[in-house]
């Protein structure tokens, strides 16, 4: 399954969202560890960035520049970084059959703030299911 950098989290938090039937749950519960492996990659990623740009991400997860401000060409190549594609697995074919129809069959209503999240996440299952 395929969704880029941004959509990790909003993706992971609708999911999370959702009361699903036991075997949907576990599927749901090992893509989301899936999910948080590709956060932690993309947190290295972003600490990389920032170092290359002169910069320090201190314990808290906060961002100190050298000269107080961010250079251009870090927001322009962080856009670029939160834009890649990453492959999602769910290496368990049963419980990535049991996702696929049942969200193939899914038609609840979709809270607002989940409204993105969902399409990138059907997006993502619908090209995984042609393949």
């Amino acid at each position: 399954m395929n969704l880029t950098n941004k959509e990790l989290v909003p993706v992971g938090n609708f999911l999370q969202s959702l009361t699903l039937p036991a075997q949907v749950s576990r599927a749901r519960t090992k893509l989301v560890a899936s999910l948080n492996a590709a956060l932690q990659d993309l947190a290295e990623s972003e600490k990389q960035l920032v170092a290359d740009f002169n910069g320090e991400v201190n314990d808290q997860g906060q961002i100190n520049w050298s000269d107080g401000v961010a250079p251009i060409e870090y927001h322009t190549e962080h856009a670029v970084l939160l834009d890649e594609e990453v492959t999602i697995e769910l290496n368990q074919p049963t419980l990535m059959k049991a996702l696929k129809e049942y969200f193939a069959e899914w038609n609840e209503d979709i809270d607002p703030q989940y409204a993105e999240a969902f399409d990138a996440f059907f997006d993502a299952l619908e090209t995984e299911q042609e393949n």
